[in-house]
């Protein structure tokens, strides 16, 4: 890890001088990974006081919570939670930055303050780091995966499920129950993570306050002035926005049940959270296959895999074993790990609890993935996903992977002297027929 940190510090000052240079950097650009890599390189090298120092001296600050989050998901899935735990201490004077340690912490079943916890995320909102508009940027653009608002929601339900609906997790909540953002105008069911983060939200708050969330309560209605002045095109705008709305009831009607048993299983008293859990999982595995009309919904299937993410984040209840946790998060699963069930798992990677299932599931895929006929590259690219999956959690599983995948690559040179003898045969046919008859 020494050595590697050096290497990147070298790295960095090459970088620098041909910026200095004016050289193009187009294709040389540092990011929140770039960060994430040296901060936690000093974290196990120094200690929790010099990489916090090393981490807060880049600027813009808004590159920090995408690289806490990663530094928390690899020191704690490889067992580092001590670390974490001595950083809080160096950020008292920053509880802006520390619910970015703190839920992780919770998920990973660590210790948990959750007044310290309550108060530091209501901070964002009474400072106005976070608002309803900006949240509707983040959450509403297209392939959006928000770790601020991920994790502030998180927050807030780590704290009302273990001490109720405290002021800053109240403020988090109605921020994203914020009617502006369920307007029928401003959200669809291709918001997946706007939908994902208000339905969240909404569940929680209607649940804790002894009320249903309904279609009625969930989707704020507008009145839309016609923008059209003929006739005929106002017909048509007419029925497009009905047909829109219907769309839209449709997906709704059909996924706050969901949201609805998982409100009720974080708020659930020790006695009754079996039960609940049961509940929950019975209607997530029903989820997008209970109509026939769903099962070929692009955005039902997306949202079931949005879904796992955030079952995976509930890893935090009290009382409830991670692996049962990890059954609920895979229990939609279909063929294959996709971006969002990888990202579900690294999420359930930091409980330790959680392993044993985890490597499961990867060996399980792995050996499916051998007896797939899909192109070599593809093959490879799932085979080396796993194993970064794997090498905080199992290094000599994730090293075996790798190797698998190197092996596989091997093949690519055979397989494409495969497709060029078959288009053979189809271009000596193609090239008679194109012969002058006579």
């Amino acid at each position: 890890m020494r050595d590697w940190h050096r290497q990147f510090l070298a790295w960095l000052s090459i970088y620098f001088e041909r910026r200095e240079e004016n050289a193009s950097t187009d294709k040389w650009k540092l990011d929140w990974k770039d960060l994430a890599a040296e901060g936690e390189a000093v974290l196990r090298v120094a200690g929790a006081e010099a990489g916090l120092a090393a981490l807060l001296r880049w600027k813009p600050r808004r590159l920090m919570p995408p690289a806490v989050l990663s530094i928390c998901h690899h020191l704690l899935a490889s067992g580092k939670s001590a670390l974490l735990e001595a950083a809080l201490g160096h950020l008292s004077h920053r509880p802006i930055w520390d619910i970015f340690i703190r839920v992780p912490l919770a998920i990973a079943g660590g210790p948990l303050d959750q007044d310290a916890l309550s108060v530091n995320i209501g901070r964002w909102i009474r400072r106005g780091w976070l608002t309803p508009e900006a949240a509707s940027r983040e959450l509403g653009a297209t392939g959006s995966k928000s770790g601020v608002c991920r994790t502030l929601i998180t927050a807030a339900e780590i704290v009302t499920s273990r001490a109720g609906m405290l002021d800053g997790a109240r403020a988090v909540l109605e921020l994203f129950a914020t009617p502006s953002l369920r307007r029928e105008d401003k959200i669809f069911p291709s918001s997946h993570e706007l939908v994902d983060a208000t339905m969240r939200a909404h569940a929680l708050l209607e649940c804790a306050a002894g009320r249903e969330a309904t279609l009625a309560t969930y989707i704020q209605r507008v009145h839309e002035e016609a923008a059209l002045t003929t006739e005929p095109a106002q017909r048509d705008e007419k029925r497009w926005r009905e047909e829109r709305t219907k769309r839209l009831e449709s997906f709704v009607e059909a996924t706050l049940p969901v949201y609805k048993a998982r409100a009720k299983f974080i708020l659930a008293s020790s006695s009754d959270r079996a039960s609940a859990q049961a509940k929950f999982e019975e209607i997530l595995k029903r989820y997008g296959s209970a109509d026939f009309r769903q099962s070929d919904d692009h955005n039902v299937q997306s949202m079931r895999q949005l879904l796992a993410e955030s079952t995976a984040e509930l890893a935090h209840l009290p009382g409830v074993f991670a692996s049962s946790i990890t059954q609920l998060t895979f229990a939609n699963m279909r063929a294959g790990f996709s971006v969002r069930m990888l990202a579900a798992a690294q999420t359930l990677s930091m409980n330790m609890e959680a392993h044993a299932a985890i490597l499961d599931k990867v060996v399980n895929r792995a050996r499916a993935i051998r007896t797939e006929r899909e192109p070599a590259t593809d093959r490879a690219d799932q085979l080396i996903a796993l194993a970064r999956l794997l090498s905080p959690i199992s290094p000599r599983d994730a090293e075996s992977l790798f190797a698998e995948a190197s092996e596989v690559l091997d093949g690519v040179d055979y397989d494409s002297v495969f497709h060029l003898e078959m288009l053979e045969e189809f271009a000596k046919t193609a090239s008679s027929a194109l012969e002058p008859i006579g």
